[in-house]
């Protein structure tokens, strides 16, 4: 880890990570020698915590001495619950685990589109928000059907209505129940902000990236609206909220004319 820091020197676009895959592959021995790593090279922590019903229980088989068995605590107790952690998922994370992620400094990374594949229920942006935690977007990748921001940002949309007519049988008490979620609606610009701001947030770098604030480093994308054979109609009338609106519904690749990474342009016309 330390020779690809400094391979990699200041201002990296790329620093090392602790992450192992999730606990149900780990020993706690394992993870606890992750967890002195983490600690020994203040890296960042990355793994997937609380993702489906049948992970949650598998893992309280597993290990049933340590937390009573739940994600939250065996990473608190392997010295890998720090504030430089992200952890996909957190769909059934209990209130009391997530107000202690808040306390640890750790965030979430909600992967809306592997949720509907795989997990059977959504994370509840808006509810943990309310309680503090610092969430993200991921696409999970191998989870997904993409790597492109976009269509996460559109599916955590969909995610949060979801929660309004899906009901699960939650007699075993591992699914949360959340009262408050019928108020709080994820609109096409809080989905932005999370894939933008709040991944900076959740990985605790939002001092340096995430928002065009003077003195952060300079990330952006040059979006043209008005492309030749774009997904959406583009008139002169629209004000700018509907025109941004209408690029993260509809957007694509094709309308990205500059990118810039760190000052750097590094694509595009």
């Amino acid at each position: 880890m330390q020779k690809g820091r400094d391979i990699a020197g200041a201002n990296a676009l790329i620093n090392p990570v602790i992450t192992p895959r999730f606990i149900p592959t780990c020993s706690i021995n394992l993870l606890s020698q992750l967890g002195q790593l983490a600690k020994k090279y203040d890296v960042h922590v990355q793994s997937h915590i609380a993702e489906t019903a049948d992970q949650v229980a598998f893992v309280h088989d597993l290990y049933p001495s340590i937390g009573n068995g739940r994600d939250v605590a065996i990473f608190r107790e392997t010295g890998l619950l720090t504030n430089k952690a992200v952890f996909a998922h957190g769909v059934y994370l209990a209130d009391n685990e997530v107000d202690e992620m808040v306390i640890s400094g750790s965030a979430v990374a909600s992967c809306p589109v592997a949720n509907f594949l795989f997990s059977k229920g959504v994370t509840a942006i808006e509810h943990l928000k309310r309680r503090g935690l610092k969430i993200g977007l991921g696409t999970d990748i191998g989870g997904g059907y993409s790597s492109n921001m976009l269509p996460v940002v559109r599916a955590a949309v969909l995610a949060n209505r979801t929660m309004d007519f899906v009901s699960f049988d939650r007699s075993n008490a591992i699914l949360p129940i959340f009262s408050e979620h019928k108020d709080a609606i994820i609109d096409f610009k809080f989905a932005f902000y999370l894939a933008t701001l709040g991944g900076a947030q959740a990985l605790n770098i939002d001092s340096q990236i995430g928002s065009f604030e003077v003195g952060k480093q300079f990330d952006a994308l040059l979006i043209d609206c008005n492309k030749e054979n774009q997904a959406f109609d583009y008139w002169k009338e629209d004000e700018m909220n509907i025109i941004f609106e209408k690029w993260v519904n509809s957007g694509d690749d094709r309308n990205i004319t500059g990118v810039w990474i760190q000052g750097v342009k590094v694509g595009c016309t």
